[in-house]
């Protein structure tokens, strides 16, 4: 009887305890949609597969707000020659394209701000994405028959290739963001002056490294003479043929 009491007892505490670790300890799993807990194949699986979650909720209002008013002036500005009319056409056409693609634009790009590979994200947002949005861009300008449209083509890639680069910088540090913890616009622009001295002395740095990496590379070739070139080269093309069999005097015959 003390016994089957005992063992009563031993299972109801068993049982309890395994009902605390049950709900007080959850195993680690990722979730589609945390910052910093996707790569950026689960990402682009997203954007494929849903759009609306990854594209159309993740809309960016403070890219699309600014975005669209600088690049409206600057079709402006370049379209003024060929008169007032066409000046305010191109900057309306570039204003609706860009309070609305921008603001997905931002999106996407606050999604692949902590994703995984860093540098594969990195290299995702500065080439793949303008490639795409400058397309819609000019496909929107030429079918519209904006009149400057190879200088103002010329004057929107080279804002991007700058503007990407630091939005993507800035968002890494919280800047520009819509999702989760943000500040308000007015409080991101008051930031501005120190992102971009940082921006910029990154941009430096990664320079110098690449300089350096090249630099070393150069010294290395110009250690290898060109008669040892020429004897490498030479080397091979005769390993290379069929007919070839080595031998003490085919050794002999290689040049100096």
């Amino acid at each position: 009887m003390v016994n089957q009491s005992k063992e009563m007892n031993d299972s109801f505490i068993n049982m309890k305890t395994s009902q605390y670790l049950t709900r007080t300890i959850s195993i680690p799993h990722r979730t589609l949609g945390a910052d910093g807990d996707e790569t950026v194949v689960d990402i682009l699986k997203g954007l494929c597969c849903k759009p609306g979650e990854y594209i159309l909720l993740r809309w960016n209002w403070k890219a699309a707000l600014l975005s669209s008013m600088v690049r409206a002036s600057i079709f402006f500005a370049i379209n003024f020659a060929f008169g007032y009319s066409a000046a305010i056409a191109a900057m309306i056409r570039e204003f609706a394209f860009r309070v609305v693609a921008a603001g997905f634009y931002g999106g996407i790009i606050e999604s692949f701000r902590n994703a995984k590979p860093r540098w594969v994200a990195t290299v995702t947002v500065i080439v793949v994405l303008p490639l795409i949005n400058h397309g819609a861009e000019f496909l929107l300008h030429w079918l519209l028959g904006t009149p400057n449209l190879n200088a103002s083509m010329m004057a929107s890639v080279g804002l991007t290739v700058f503007s990407t680069g630091f939005n993507l910088f800035a968002m890494r540090r919280g800047v520009f963001i819509t999702r989760q913890k943000n500040q308000t616009l007015l409080s991101d622009l008051k930031l501005m002056p120190g992102l971009f001295i940082s921006y910029c002395s990154s941009i430096c740095r990664s320079s110098g490294n690449i300089l350096a990496f090249l630099s070393d590379l150069f010294r290395y070739i110009e250690c290898i003479s060109p008669f040892t070139f020429k004897r490498i080269t030479r080397t091979v093309s005769l390993v290379s043929h069929p007919s070839y069999k080595i031998s003490g005097k085919d050794e002999d015959s290689l040049p100096a």
